[in-house]
C-alpha cells in the first residue's frame, strides 16, 4: 500500500508479479479523508487463495485470480514489510520547489500468522 505525497488522501494498493512483467496492472486506489489527521488501520490479509487490502476494516481491493499459477499468484514465500517515505519518482513526479519536510507516524505494526494443521 502506498500513500501519495502530494495527494495524501489517496491510498493505493498494488501487486507486482510475473504475469504483468513489472507493468503494475493489479492496482486500485481509494480515498481516505483525513488520512493525515488521525491514525488509521491499514491491513493486508494474505492467504493462499487471495490478497485483500483494507483501511479501517473496509476492504477496497481484493486480488483473487481464478486460475492460480506461479506467474500470477507467486506470493508463497514468507511475507515482509517495508515502511518508507518516498520522494518524487514515477508515482508522484517532481518534488515541488517549496517542499520543506514530510513525516510518517506509525503507532504499531502487528503481524498475525494463521496456524496450519
Amino acid at each position: 500500500m502506498e500513500q501519495k505525497g502530494l495527494d495524501k488522501n489517496t491510498i493505493s494498493a498494488a501487486l507486482h508479479n510475473l504475469s504483468s512483467s513489472g507493468n503494475t496492472e493489479k492496482t486500485k486506489e481509494t480515498s481516505v479523508t483525513g488520512s493525515t489527521t488521525g491514525f488509521h488501520v491499514y491491513a493486508v490479509n494474505w492467504t493462499a487463495e487471495k490478497i485483500e487490502f483494507s483501511i479501517d476494516g473496509v476492504v477496497f481491493y481484493t486480488y483473487n485470480t481464478t486460475v492460480k499459477t506461479n506467474e500470477n499468484l507467486p506470493y508463497n514465500a514468507s511475507p515482509f514489510i517495508i515502511l518508507n517515505l518516498v520522494m518524487g519518482g514515477s508515482l508522484e513526479g517532481d518534488i515541488p520547489a517549496d517542499f520543506t519536510e514530510s513525516k510518517m507516524e506509525i503507532d504499531y505494526v502487528r503481524i498475525y500468522r494463521q496456524k496450519t494443521s
